[in-house]
């Protein structure tokens, strides 16, 4: 259980009694800031890296663990999926998932490679580093920092939607690539 999950329950007690209430469980969608945060990151290494021939600091992006595996899914997605709770006779609890895990390390891969810009994986743990494949001298894009470790990490987060497919009829559209491709364009 961790600190999040916690949360959830403690406000599912307080609130429940009182009022009708669909309690929506989402595992791990991007909000806008998220996009945001990937077009800003995607302008500056596009600059740097395809419009440079020389690069003497460029931007790296920090990371910490790139093997936790989660349960990624497209936001809009879920308003489907909160308008079907909603429409609904009585109210009940459903989760909203993919049901399906990628790690960091596979949406880093996929966001570069979506970008245009080819890289590999060099070292290991804490000297990881995804470097640019045109650098002559090894530029990292990703390298990995202790500080984003989470203390309590929890190495695989996945949900199961099969109650809300089967008793509302929610289906989600967007894939990983999908979600990967829009962060990215």
């Amino acid at each position: 259980i961790t600190i999040y999950n916690s949360q959830k329950k403690t406000t599912k007690k307080i609130v429940y009694g009182s009022i009708d209430v669909v309690n929506i469980q989402s595992f791990s969608y991007p909000f806008i800031k998220y996009l945001a945060w990937w077009n800003k990151i995607y302008t500056h290494i596009k600059k740097h890296f395809q419009e440079s021939a020389s690069i003497e600091s460029p931007p790296v992006i920090q990371l910490g663990n790139l093997d936790a595996k989660r349960d990624w899914s497209d936001s809009e997605d879920f308003v489907d999926g909160v308008w079907l709770m909603m429409n609904q006779k009585e109210p009940k609890d459903y989760i909203l998932a993919s049901g399906e895990t990628h790690s960091i390390r596979e949406f880093v891969e996929r966001a570069f490679t979506y970008a245009g810009i080819e890289g590999y994986w060099r070292g290991r743990g804490i000297e990881e580093r995804y470097i640019y494949k045109g650098s002559y001298h090894g530029h990292s894009l990703v390298e990995i920092n202790e500080k984003f470790y989470r203390p309590a990490e929890v190495e695989v987060l996945m949900g199961d939607p099969s109650e809300a497919i089967e008793e509302i009829g929610w289906q989600r559209k967007h894939s990983f690539d999908d979600l990967v491709k829009k962060m990215v364009e």
